[in-house]
């Protein structure tokens, strides 16, 4: 069976789009602060308060496959116009349960995606995260 991508709201004041600014794994969380398109100064800063089972953060031009299996599949719009979502029968939680020797199949895993305008961010997690809108991402100081 194939992966099923659905967009995912998890906040109701979400941008369309995002780039990527930083990514923090330390022993506060792991932590993803992306800015808004468009030179807007707003920005959004995510943090899963607890270790997470896994992530991967790929240029989005390295994951050509992926993007032309969603264009095909959900249309241009559905992922150009949207940054977060929930993947099921995830390809990658797969390859996480090879790689663990099953021994991820006993965890309950999500797989959450996050694709912005210069990464796909994929997320092997037991809990959604906390977001956190950030009005001036210039003047944000990642306190870890």
């Amino acid at each position: 069976m194939h992966e099923q991508w659905t967009q995912w709201r998890p906040i109701e004041q979400i941008a369309l789009q995002y780039y990527t600014t930083a990514i923090i794994d330390a022993a506060t969380g792991f932590h993803i602060r992306l800015g808004e398109s468009n030179n807007n100064p707003r920005g959004l800063f995510i943090t899963f308060e607890h270790s997470i089972d896994a992530c991967r953060v790929t240029d989005e031009g390295d994951r050509f496959t992926k993007v032309l299996y969603l264009i095909d599949k959900y249309g241009r719009d559905f992922f150009v116009k949207w940054a977060f979502f929930k993947v099921t029968n995830s390809e990658y939680l797969e390859w996480l349960s090879q790689e663990s020797g099953n021994f991820s199949d006993s965890k309950s895993m999500e797989h959450l995606a996050l694709i912005t305008q210069d990464s796909i961010i994929d997320i092997a997690t037991s809990y959604e995260p906390k977001f956190e809108i950030i009005a001036d991402i210039k003047q944000h100081k990642v306190v870890v």
